[in-house]
């Protein structure tokens, strides 16, 4: 029984199939991203959203830019411990899975997971957050889906996560 499943889940994931690749840049910060086309690109809405982009399943990219907290020196400087500890003083129903330490054309990064489920219609969602430091800013791309769409959206948010460029100006 093993080998089927695992044939059919290669099958499947041999199957995904994304929209066409788009570059997108900020038209105030220095930096890129690459989006597929399956993705529209909409209007923020809440402080610090740079870029939004929203796909017909409800899954959402957002890319958030703050003045950057000097307590870290790094994306690597964070940690799983931290993020648990900020989410449980907020909300019980949040798992955070998946840490990386990612180093991504000399830039470092810190990737992180986590399911929310909403207790008022027990809605999970799917979140997935790629961290990056310039001199003076601190980028999160923030990428969510429902949870049954997990296998899916986390490939594309990997590939999303991974595009992410900083210091382009100029070069578009």
């Amino acid at each position: 029984m093993k080998p089927i499943l695992f044939i059919i889940s290669l099958l499947l994931s041999a199957s995904i199939t994304i929209g066409q690749p788009k570059k997108f840049y900020s038209n105030v910060y220095d930096y890129s991203i690459v989006i597929t086309d399956d993705f529209q690109k909409g209007t923020p809405v809440t402080p610090h959203c740079d870029l939004l982009f929203k796909d017909n399943s409800g899954s959402s990219v957002s890319i958030i830019v703050k003045n950057r907290d000097f307590r870290t020196k790094s994306p690597h400087d964070l940690s799983m411990p931290f993020f648990k500890k900020i989410f449980s003083n907020i909300d019980r129903g949040v798992e955070i899975f998946g840490e990386e330490k990612l180093f991504i054309e000399d830039n470092k990064v810190y990737t992180y997971s986590m399911f929310i489920k909403f207790p008022d219609n027990n809605a999970v969602l799917y979140y997935k957050y790629f961290v990056y430091y310039d001199d003076n800013y601190e980028y999160v791309i923030t990428m969510a889906s429902k949870k049954e769409l997990y296998d899916y959206y986390n490939y594309v948010f990997n590939q999303f996560g991974r595009s992410f460029k900083l210091h382009v100006k100029g070069s578009h």
